[in-house]
């Protein structure tokens, strides 16, 4: 079972909260909270890695890229190509 806890916020926020939570069909301002909370760090890792890749120099870019090329031959390695899956 979980655990409640209280935090305090202006009535404002509590509000909004609610508003936002009843339009958007949320079963609590908890759900929305922590859908908020995801939405924001997979934000915040999308703009790490985005700066991260943007100091990628493009020596270092084409090492990357003839390492996974070496993969990419495994791909298909011994499937036969007109195998049907169902």
């Amino acid at each position: 079972m979980a655990t409640f806890t209280t935090v305090k916020v202006t009535a404002e926020t509590r509000d909004r909260l609610k508003h936002r939570a009843d339009e958007g069909n949320y079963s609590s301002i908890d759900v929305l909270l922590n859908e908020l909370l995801d939405e924001r760090e997979r934000a915040e890792q999308i703009a790490e890695f985005r700066a991260v890749m943007a100091r990628v120099t493009p020596a270092e870019w084409a090492d990357y890229m003839a390492e996974v090329s070496i993969w990419d031959s495994t791909l298909m390695d011994g499937l036969d190509l007109d195998e049907k899956w169902d």
